[in-house]
C-alpha cells in the first residue's frame, strides 16, 4: 500500500523579506546563500510537490518536490523567471526525535538565472533532523 499527501506552497514578496531556518525553498535555490532573503526585491516561488511512504518500508519516507522560482532587482516592479527545480529526497527514522535525509536536485536555466557555485544545475544534500 502507498500513503501519500500532496502539499502546495506558494510565496509573493515585494518588499524586504527574510526567511532562515524552516522555509528554505529547494536544495539548489536556498543553497544559493544559506538563508533566503531579497531587499526590496520581487520573489515569487510556487512549490507542488508530494510525500509518499510504502506501507513495506516502516521507517523510510520519500519527497518529490517542483519548485517555479521568478526575481527581480531592486527598484522592478515585476520578478523574471529565474528557473525550475527538481528536488526528490529519502527519509529514514531513526526513531521519533531523529531523521536522516539524503537529497538531489536539478535545476533549469542557473547559468542565466544567477551566479551560483561552478554554474551546475545539479546538487546533493546528506542532513539529519533532530526534534525536541
Amino acid at each position: 500500500m502507498l500513503d501519500f499527501a500532496p502539499r502546495i506552497g506558494y510565496t509573493h514578496t515585494e518588499k524586504t523579506f527574510e526567511s532562515v531556518g524552516n522555509y528554505m525553498p529547494g536544495l539548489i535555490f536556498s543553497n544559493r546563500t544559506g538563508q533566503l532573503f531579497t531587499n526590496e526585491d520581487a520573489l515569487r516561488v510556487l512549490n507542488a510537490g508530494v510525500d509518499f511512504k510504502f506501507a513495506a518500508l516502516d521507517k523510510v519516507s520519500f519527497a518529490l518536490d517542483y519548485f517555479a522560482i521568478k526575481f527581480g532587482t531592486a527598484g522592478r516592479s515585476h520578478a523574471d523567471w529565474l528557473g525550475n527545480e527538481f528536488d526528490l529526497m529519502a527519509k529514514y527514522a531513526v526513531n521519533e526525535y531523529v531523521e536522516l535525509h539524503a537529497g538531489v536536485g536539478y535545476m533549469t536555466n542557473v547559468k542565466q538565472g544567477f551566479a551560483y557555485q561552478n554554474n551546475d544545475p545539479y546538487s546533493g544534500q546528506l542532513g539529519m533532523i533532530v526534534r525536541f
